[in-house]
């Protein structure tokens, strides 16, 4: 069954590196926000002090009821890891990979037992637990994090994995795991858990095609599945 894409939401050409890269994995993060357009927004007004875009972004939004946006060509790239590597490694890394934003408040707080998003204590930022997620130890100072809708985790590769066409098998990375291959350090990101049971993904086929096959080389890579995310064993 084909996954529906949606192109309503589309960088222009000056907002993102145009062009066919050769990709091995996909990478996931989250908004930190709202919507998916709300993060779409957010990065059409990203520029640097002169003016010019930011070049940062992520081929495809799942807003919470599932929605995948399609927000430029996955065969093309934008700067998605905020890496501090040398230029020629970093642009090596980020070139891989197919990033993907799931629309989430991300981070949570605790105060006097109660959840916060946004780092601000209000009754408009206050989150309830059952729509947070444990992580039961700090993952870049936080424990706590918004739970992902289960549309969004079925969109994103539980049922139908979100990944072009030319891909036979592939991995799937989050920012821990793209700092750990520097710095050969365990990722202890959110979506690392034991317990969670191990499943391989494979591609299933989407509601469209790259515009000229790229030749890769098949990896075969078992990766875990839990209810907050996917993370390589």
């Amino acid at each position: 069954m084909a996954l529906d894409i949606v192109r309503t939401l589309r960088l222009p050409d000056s907002e993102f590196f145009s062009g066919t890269q050769r990709k091995t994995g996909i990478a996931i993060h989250h908004t930190v926000g709202g919507s998916a357009e709300a993060s779409f927004r957010l990065w059409r007004r990203d520029q640097t002090n002169g003016g010019r875009p930011n070049l940062v972004g992520t081929a495809y939004l799942i807003d919470h009821d599932g929605t995948v946006f399609e927000v430029f060509d996955p065969a093309a790239w934008a700067y998605q890891f905020g890496l501090r590597w040398t230029p020629s490694a970093r642009l090596a890394f980020e070139r891989r990979f197919i990033g993907i934003e799931i629309a989430s408040e991300g981070a949570l707080i605790k105060h006097d037992g109660q959840l916060y998003c946004f780092d601000r204590i209000s009754p408009r930022t206050r989150k309830p637990s059952d729509e947070a997620f444990d992580a039961e130890r700090l993952y870049r100072g936080y424990r706590w994090f918004d739970r992902y809708e289960p549309a969004q985790l079925a969109s994103l590769g539980l049922e139908y994995l979100l990944v072009p066409a030319w891909f036979a098998e592939t991995f799937v990375i989050d920012h821990a795991n793209a700092a750990s291959r520097r710095r050969r350090r365990t990722s202890c990101s959110p979506w690392t858990r034991s317990g969670c049971g191990s499943a391989r993904l494979r591609t299933r086929s989407l509601a469209w095609s790259p515009p000229t096959p790229m030749p890769t080389r098949p990896r075969s890579r078992a990766i875990r599945t839990c209810r907050n995310g996917i993370s390589p064993s």
